[in-house]
């Protein structure tokens, strides 16, 4: 408890405020209400102050930090109320304090938990939903992202293109320098093609050395073709990594909604397809999806698992042709 005059001079203190603010009773009462009062407070104090002076008002309940003789803050709801004299006059008021520091810093370290909370979960929503090296939306996003995209172009009747780019030669570097450089130049690709994109299309890192670019509401297919060059070309300038020059290409399957598919999955399949097609035709180009394509891969991939099969069972048998001279006999190779 506290007792003051209008203009904030301290008449009468308890033992107990005297024990919050860590001064003798002598000490306190040389002082004035604002010097006790952090300065963060000290303009709401003056404010009430004159509204008492004014006649607005008599008693006050509020929150506010009190300044101990040792610089500590401590937190006290303060209830003040005002006596006046016979003429209406505000003469002096009593305060009552009530420690609520401890539970103004438990409050506090539930704020600060909950908000580093909070932060914590948008950290593993973007790690969900990015790819950690390049930042760029991951396969996850992507999906998201093209479920929505087609949603949107069935409602407006409109088309949706799919760029599946896969870099060239790409896997030659990561075997032979590592891969730190790979990162590197898997970063340094990323920044070139955010370039190249449209805020309403997405770019996205498919996984490995491949890459997406989703392209919404487009009027014609050579639109497309127009960005997968640009791609392209951007692919054509070399990455410097630690002063050395690295030249890629990159090859483009283009699949499109909904000529070639009208789901997520049959669309990316459909650009891998295309992809690997590109590939086949001298790598560094597009190629579009044709359903032809589907038959051509499917004999690849049936090859691919019998020579892998045949392997397995050592059933490759090696003839040798021998070179002969045919004035000497002698074999020469």
């Amino acid at each position: 408890m506290a007792v003051a005059t209008i203009d904030g001079t301290l008449l009468q203190v308890n033992p107990a405020f005297c024990t919050l603010l860590g001064y003798s009773p002598d000490d306190l009462l040389r002082l004035k209400v604002a010097e006790i009062t952090h300065p963060d407070d000290r303009e709401r104090t003056r404010d009430n102050f004159q509204a008492v002076a004014e006649g607005k008002s008599t008693v006050f309940h509020y929150e506010k930090r009190y300044l101990r003789r040792d610089g500590a803050v401590v937190w006290g709801l303060t209830t003040v109320a005002w006596l006046r004299d016979e003429a209406g006059r505000p003469t002096w008021c009593v305060a009552l304090i009530q420690d609520i520091t401890e539970r103004i810093k438990a409050e506090e370290a539930l704020r600060q938990s909950k908000s580093e909370l909070i932060a914590r979960q948008k950290d593993l929503d973007y790690l969900s939903y990015h790819d950690p090296l390049t930042g760029l939306p991951n396969r996850l996003l992507l999906q998201d992202r093209l479920q929505h995209a087609l949603a949107k172009a069935r409602r407006a009747g409109s088309e949706a293109a799919l760029l599946f780019l896969d870099l060239d030669r790409f896997k030659n570097i990561n075997d032979t320098l590592g891969h730190e450089v790979g990162d590197r130049i898997l970063c340094e690709v990323a920044k070139r093609l955010r370039g190249l994109v449209r805020e309403t299309d997405t770019l996205a890192r498919f996984g490995g050395d491949e890459f997406i670019v989703l392209l919404e509401e487009i009027q014609e297919p050579k639109i497309a073709v127009r960005i997968a060059r640009q791609v392209i070309d951007a692919l054509a300038t070399p990455i410097e990594v630690e002063q050395e020059l690295f030249h890629l290409g990159g090859s483009i399957g283009i699949s499109l909604f909904p000529h070639n598919g009208e789901d997520a999955e049959t669309l990316l399949k459909c650009g891998e397809v295309a992809m690997y097609q590109a590939k086949e035709k001298g790598r560094n180009t597009c190629q579009f999806y044709t359903p032809d394509m589907n038959a051509r891969t499917r004999e690849l991939m049936l090859l691919e698992n019998s020579l892998r099969l045949a392997l397995a069972r050592e059933q490759f048998v090696l003839h040798f042709q021998p070179q002969v001279d045919i004035q000497t006999g002698r074999i020469l190779g």
